[in-house]
């Protein structure tokens, strides 16, 4: 029983020397939200998010959907997509614009929420959910001519 004790308590020791790799951070759902001690709360890696994280996360993905229909809808009025690459996707297919859209958001806003902890990831979302305010609040104005 001993050895099993020391062994355990070992694993534990190695586990607290090592910070969380950005692998692990962008990969799995492990225990780590946070950190227990002073000092340790910038530029590491935990293995879950944190909640303002996932608002942050969740409030882009639906803005990036509803900045997608109400594009369809203006380009249904004649309006033209000023994106030249998401012009190319549009004039292949719509789904094609669509998913190109969504995809380039969710790879960027996944590779910031694992940077949470580091200014560029937690700046970088709350720009992007900005950004995507004042599109949404000029689609809106543009319905509202």
């Amino acid at each position: 029983m001993g050895s099993r004790d020391s062994e355990r308590a070992d694993r534990r020791a190695d586990r607290r020397r090592r910070p969380t790799s950005l692998m692990s951070a962008l990969v799995g759902p492990g225990r780590r939200r946070a950190f227990r001690r002073s000092g340790e709360g910038e530029n590491q890696y935990v293995d879950r998010l944190r909640w303002r994280t996932v608002f942050l996360v969740v409030f882009i993905l639906l803005a990036c959907a509803v900045d997608a229909l109400f594009t369809l809808l203006h380009l249904d009025e004649g309006a033209v997509e000023a994106n030249p690459f998401m012009a190319m996707a549009l004039d292949r297919s719509e789904a094609l614009f669509v998913g190109v859209k969504i995809a380039i958001t969710v790879i960027g806003v996944w590779l910031l929420a694992a940077h949470q902890n580091f200014r560029v990831g937690l700046t970088g979302l709350y720009l992007i959910a900005g950004g995507y305010t004042i599109l949404i609040a000029y689609h809106l104005t543009l319905f509202l001519r």
